[in-house]
């Protein structure tokens, strides 16, 4: 079993962005804090585009809300390290303007269960060839046969972000959907992109974190994932 870091910052004073531009301005914001204190994340060998990245696989470091509130949510050792040094930073430089904080810190335990959990996705982002893919999709089963493999490969790229390594002959990955819901309008994401979204309800062997978030731009607060 491994074990993997994750923090959480919220912030009650701050709303919840509440929409992908202000998302991506307060990301800016955060990756432009870090740059102009880069002597100090270099002190501590991290690197700044951690914050925000589009060649990153999967985004460790991510901005959305919680109960109306903005949060702040990183997970893996260095994300970890990296989130708290801003903090540290932001803190100092807004001083009495932040009287209030709630940090969050968790251990989680990366494992196979030997039974289906069920989960539900909201507001899960595709890429533009899935989403044509679904359109053309005769039924319901080739829908979720479809997004069952999209799933999968949003685990692949978990797993590897956390280091998370397994025998597939003795624990095979089972995904299962039970439900999907679309929204009737694409979400957007950056430089004004916009991407097509789903509720997902669905079931496998493996224990997920409360905090995680799958599909496409997790950094703006997509794809949380909730257990049911």
């Amino acid at each position: 079993m491994k074990n993997i870091n994750i923090l959480s910052i919220r912030f009650p004073q701050l709303e919840s962005p509440g929409n992908p531009e202000k998302t991506l301005q307060l990301l800016y914001r955060a990756k432009t804090l870090a740059n102009e204190n880069k002597h100090l994340f270099d002190e501590k060998e991290i690197d700044i585009n951690i914050f925000h990245n589009s060649d990153i696989q999967y985004s460790g470091i991510q901005l959305g809300g919680y109960r109306g509130m903005m949060e702040w949510v990183a997970i893996g050792q260095k994300e970890v390290k990296a989130l708290n040094l801003w903090y540290r930073i932001y803190k100092k430089q807004q001083g009495d303007r932040i009287q209030n904080t709630i940090v969050v810190k968790e251990k989680y335990t990366a494992l196979f269960l030997n039974y289906q959990k069920k989960y539900k996705i909201n507001k899960m982002l595709v890429n533009d060839d899935l989403a044509k893919e679904l359109n053309l999709a005769t039924d319901k089963f080739a829908r979720h046969d479809r997004l069952e493999k999209y799933l999968y490969g949003n685990f692949q790229r978990f797993f590897k972000h956390i280091g998370f390594v397994h025998d597939k002959s003795e624990n095979f990955l089972k995904i299962i959907i039970v439900e999907t819901n679309r929204h009737q309008h694409a979400k957007q994401i950056y430089h004004k992109q916009k991407k097509t979204a789903f509720d997902v309800v669905f079931t496998c062997n493996f224990l997920l974190p409360q905090t995680l978030r799958l599909g496409q731009s997790t950094a703006l607060g997509y794809g949380s994932v909730y257990h049911l």
